[in-house]
């Protein structure tokens, strides 16, 4: 688990080699619910600070079926190996 001001970040083994990071921002909204708004910046920037910087990661957006929208978090799977479909410099 990492945190600054700003953010808080989980980490878990979720097996395959897959590592799930889970980030929120520290602050609560007046909803009581952790602070929205984690831009793709931020989420590359804490991927790097953390100790991924060179590994890919996803963002998964489920089928309505399998939504669950509990808590304002985000969801980062770092993949063990790179992703074939990234777009590579």
């Amino acid at each position: 688990m990492w945190a600054n001001a700003y953010f808080l970040v989980q980490e878990f083994q979720e097996g395959n080699g897959v590592i799930r990071l889970t980030v929120n921002t520290t602050s609560i909204g007046s909803s009581g619910r952790w602070k929205d708004g984690i831009s793709w910046d931020a989420l590359q920037e804490i991927k790097s600070a953390v100790g991924y910087g060179d590994r890919d990661a996803v963002e998964i957006y489920p089928r309505d079926s399998d939504v669950v929208n509990v808590a304002n978090m985000r969801h980062l799977w770092i993949t063990p190996e790179p992703i074939s479909f990234a777009w590579r410099k």
